[in-house]
């Protein structure tokens, strides 16, 4: 059995690997959401050319898990469409 030591760093080692990775562009008005529980994301590096109006624009929101499935539902009921189930 590996140490934890071990595993981490094997762990590490994957993070980096391109076969894992997902890369995305974003334009203006795009939106991501994700898992945060479940994704490991990050940002490459970019540059802003001077006298440009080009400028990123990150904003973080979270939403209580409960609240969305408590709506669904409600939803699947006023809808008769059964229980909801995972």
């Amino acid at each position: 059995m590996l140490s934890t030591a071990s595993r981490a760093r094997s762990a590490n080692t994957r993070i980096f690997l391109h076969e894992y990775a997902l890369g995305n562009f974003l334009f203006a008005g795009d939106i991501v959401s994700f898992g945060n529980r479940r994704v490991l994301h990050g940002r490459a590096s970019y540059s802003v050319a001077a006298g440009t109006e080009n400028q990123r624009h990150l904003q973080g929101t979270y939403i209580d898990l409960d609240e969305i499935n408590s709506r669904r539902r409600l939803l699947k009921q006023k809808l008769n469409l059964g229980v909801f189930s995972h």
